[in-house]
């Protein structure tokens, strides 16, 4: 039991993932029932929480498997490389989250089914780089052709509340456009990093582009979950507040890093895309769907 408490300590830290997990589940449920009239179904929060952490926590699996020779050549110090989990028991704990989620969704929301059945079937062509070579090379499209499983994932567990029910195109569609913006913003923000802290062999946004242009795509991806806010909402004033004055630090840290990319100031811009990933999934769920 201790290694495995390391292991998500390192690799999967619950303390941070659970809280956030759990906000933005209640977020995506509170938008989508507001979009259909409803009150929001606080009793589908606990199981929808689960379907989406598991399935962020499957998602790290496949991503040990994935890097699994460059953490062995460049990154021994990581979980799987020094022998204090193997990949064959991360394989069994996502078969075993896989269950989990099966059984939830069959007893509990079996409408639910088919977007759960989609989000996995995208995230097996992901782990595989959908069959194409080379992209290992190629960070941006690498993120690009990633980043749908995150509107997936939000998507599965705002089915908890419209599935079999009925739900508004235009409300999916903007929670769609959100985490998108979201999922980016997350995705880069945490490979942003000062010169000096770059490591051989491992792939980071400020190594691929330079500080100027990763942080001007970190930029822009916050800007896009902002404006799917705004326009989601129909220009309302807590949302819009919310969703605006959680991106003003993330752009002001954006304009003073490239010309002082110190590595106290490549800390805060992965807190940062945190706080503002908050306030678009905050703004969604104080509006009412445009």
């Amino acid at each position: 039991m201790t290694r495995w408490l390391t292991y998500q300590r390192e690799r999967f830290p619950l303390a941070r993932h659970v809280p956030l997990v759990t906000l933005t589940s209640a977020c995506v449920l509170a938008y989508s029932a507001h979009a259909r009239g409803a009150t929001p179904p606080w009793a589908a929060l606990v199981p929808a929480t689960l379907i989406g952490l598991t399935l962020f926590a499957q998602l790290r699996v496949l991503d040990e498997f994935k890097d699994a020779a460059e953490d062995a050549a460049h990154r021994p110090y990581r979980p799987v490389p020094r022998g204090l989990v193997s990949l064959r028991e991360l394989a069994g704990i996502g078969v075993a989250l896989a269950a989990l989620q099966l059984l939830l969704t069959l007893a509990l929301r079996p409408a639910a089914l088919p977007l759960l059945l989609l989000t996995w079937t995208f995230m097996l062509l992901m782990h595989r780089d959908f069959f194409l070579t080379h992209l290992h090379d190629r960070p941006g499209i690498v993120l690009l052709t990633h980043q749908p499983v995150v509107p997936l994932v939000q998507l599965s567990v705002s089915a908890w509340d419209w599935a079999g029910r009925g739900a508004s195109a235009g409300a999916l569609t903007w929670l769609a456009v959100a985490s998108v913006g979201a999922g980016l913003t997350l995705e880069i923000g945490r490979k942003l990093r000062a010169p000096q802290a770059e490591e051989p062999g491992v792939t980071t946004y400020t190594a691929a582009w330079g500080a100027r242009r990763a942080v001007l795509a970190w930029s822009a991806a916050a800007i896009t979950g902002a404006a799917a806010v705004l326009l989601g909402t129909a220009g309302q004033v807590l949302p819009a507040a919310l969703a605006l004055g959680t991106l003003a630090p993330l752009l002001l840290a954006a304009a003073h890093f490239p010309a002082q990319p110190t590595p106290s100031a490549a800390r805060r811009l992965e807190p940062l895309s945190a706080v503002a990933v908050l306030g678009v999934y905050l703004g969604l769920a104080f509006g009412r769907p445009a």
